[in-house]
């Protein structure tokens, strides 16, 4: 490293104050990994969940870091799964009990309860559980329970049986009874407005506008008993069903739904019309003089197309974030089980070069397949500030190129801060 880099290093580091030291963040032979951010009533703290394989057997991983200045106590996690699962082993700080629930083939819930976990400042603890059944990782929340009674959530990886499951919060996992193969769920997504019939009595669509109308039941136990229907001008359409399966919002809580789903083009309607939607909800269990759940009517005026008008959008003073790598040192060794594994340790500088304050967000690094996590503080225009980042990874060692491994870090990989540029946030560097 050149004198004048080790002077420029010096003084980011005078500057910004202490650097925040990671622990190893993913197993070395992670599959997927992904962190997030909480800020709770302590300071910041950092989940990271990585992902493993090994002789069928895959392992979700949740390493919980304490970034704030002083002591916390965890004394609950909770994590979902999307469909059925089978759990073959797991792990937890000393002290914790894990239980795990299911509902319908729809979800299931691990949930370590007990503890107190004490994580002082730097700290790293962690939790795990193994499935012998598929489970794809998919986005979800997961929540924490503090010992003086704080619960927070973040976003991280949790099993999916569905292997094509999306992560969009919506999407469902349907197992039927238990039994494989799983389906990926959940509710129509239409183009254009949606025509509620349980908004308002009169609405207003344009022409040249695409719509559609979306109804139906939630929270059943099944769903053959119940139907829905749809006229227009006194007229029965023809709608397309879909039934889907989501989580609940505690452990053991799983609900079926069942809904019905029409798309209409643009200019499928008439403009200066005025039409009648009736939508009736059916109960078939019910006796025959109550089998109707509700049914109501609502006007639809069309309107011809409007020219838009356009106004000079005010832009306010905005945050914007940039990263450097200014030093990266890496380490590289077989390893008694013959894997070459390397130990990154990165000096990465975050700057505000906009014109507003930024939010507190957080700082990520990835080399082959590893990924680490830091939190970065609030930025006034023109300061910085500098983190240490340490990741261990294997590496491959017959890989050719230029540079390897690569080594990539992002500022704001969540989006918390809304940028002048969202396009600068990463730099990347070469193992030294």
């Amino acid at each position: 490293m050149t004198s004048k880099k080790v002077m420029r290093i010096a003084a980011v580091l005078i500057a910004v104050g202490i650097i925040a030291v990671a622990a190893n963040a993913c197993p070395p032979d992670s599959i997927a990994g992904t962190g997030d951010l909480m800020m709770t009533p302590f300071g910041p703290v950092v989940v990271e969940s990585c992902v493993t394989e090994s002789g069928g057997t895959t392992t979700f991983h949740y390493e919980i870091t304490n970034e704030g200045r002083s002591p916390i106590d965890l004394c609950a996690l909770l994590v979902p799964g999307l469909g059925s699962h089978v759990t073959t082993g797991s792990s937890a700080p000393l002290g914790f009990t894990m239980d795990e629930t299911s509902a319908s083939g729809c979800a299931a819930w691990w949930e370590w309860m007990g503890g107190p976990a004490e994580i002082h400042p730097g700290e790293t603890v962690t939790f795990s559980m193994s499935l012998n059944t598929p489970a794809t990782p998919a986005r979800r929340r997961v929540f924490l329970t503090f010992c003086d009674g704080t619960k927070d959530s973040v976003e991280a990886l949790v099993p999916s049986a569905c292997p094509d499951i999306a992560d969009d919060p919506l999407a469902g996992c349907l197992c039927g009874e238990g039994d494989a193969p799983c389906e990926s769920t959940g509710p129509h997504e239409g183009d254009g407005t949606r025509i509620n019939l349980l908004g308002l009595d009169r609405q207003v669509l344009a022409v040249c506008g695409a719509s559609y109308v979306r109804h139906g039941f939630v929270y059943l136990d099944e769903v053959d008993p119940y139907d829905f229907t749809l006229e227009i001008d006194g007229v029965r359409q023809v709608l397309d069903q879909r039934i889907y399966c989501l989580p609940g919002d505690r452990p053991g809580a799983g609900y079926l739904g069942s809904s019905w789903f029409i798309q209409f083009p643009p200019e499928y309607f008439e403009a200066g019309r005025l039409y009648e939607f009736t939508g009736t909800w059916f109960d078939y269990e019910a006796p025959p003089g109550e089998r109707v759940i509700l049914s109501r009517t609502i006007e639809l005026q069309v309107i011809p197309c409007l020219v838009p008008v356009i106004l000079e959008p005010f832009v306010p003073e905005l945050p914007d974030l940039v990263c450097e790598i200014v030093d990266v040192v890496c380490e590289c060794a077989w390893t008694p089980d013959q894997r070459f594994e390397c130990e990154i340790v990165a000096t990465v500088v975050a700057t505000n070069i906009g014109g507003g304050r930024s939010d507190l967000t957080a700082l990520r690094l990835t080399a082959d397949g590893g990924v680490s996590v830091r939190s970065i503080p609030e930025l006034a225009p023109g300061e910085s500030h500098a983190v240490l980042v340490r990741l261990k990874t294997d590496v491959d060692p017959t890989a050719k190129g230029p540079c390897h491994p690569e080594i990539e870090v992002e500022i704001d990989f969540s989006d918390f801060v809304e940028e002048v540029d969202e396009a600068n946030n990463i730099d990347a560097a070469c193992c030294q």
